[in-house]
């Protein structure tokens, strides 16, 4: 600030007005900080302790994906991008994918008979890869 001397303190006449009027603008928003009490800095004593809260969260997601063979099925055969070759590959892939889903045996089981279909899967395009996955979320144990 202007016109400060360690033994007087501020000396205004020996500036004049402009010096005390930016004197005044800077001292305003720390005095409104000061009145907001955002000067304030916490010191912890050492007999002081620090307390953490306790916060437990619960996250529960829950993703329901209902959709029949049929509607896959139908889908496929609307398809425009696929050859009749590739149609008829893909409707064979899902009714394997059927019968393990309503097929006996362990989730291991099972895991094994649609690894194939998988391998099959990742090699085509991306809208009959979306169409068929949901289908393999139905495998249960």
């Amino acid at each position: 600030m202007w016109n400060y001397s360690k033994d007087n303190g501020f000396d205004y006449y020996l500036k004049g007005n402009d010096a005390m009027i930016d004197n005044l603008n800077q001292m305003k928003p720390k005095l409104e900080a000061y009145a907001l009490g955002w000067n304030m800095s916490k010191k912890s004593s050492p007999s002081s302790s620090t307390t953490t809260p306790n916060v437990n969260v619960t996250v529960n997601n829950e993703i329901n994906i209902s959709i029949t063979f049929e509607q896959v099925r139908e889908k496929i055969e609307d398809m425009t991008s696929l050859t009749d070759e590739q149609t008829k590959e893909a409707l064979e892939k899902v009714s394997e994918i059927e019968s393990v889903v309503n097929g006996e045996g362990s989730k291991k089981t099972k895991w094994e008979k649609i690894k194939p279909i998988l391998t099959w899967l990742a090699d085509k395009s991306f809208d009959l890869a979306m169409t068929i996955l949901p289908l393999l979320l139905q495998v249960q144990g």
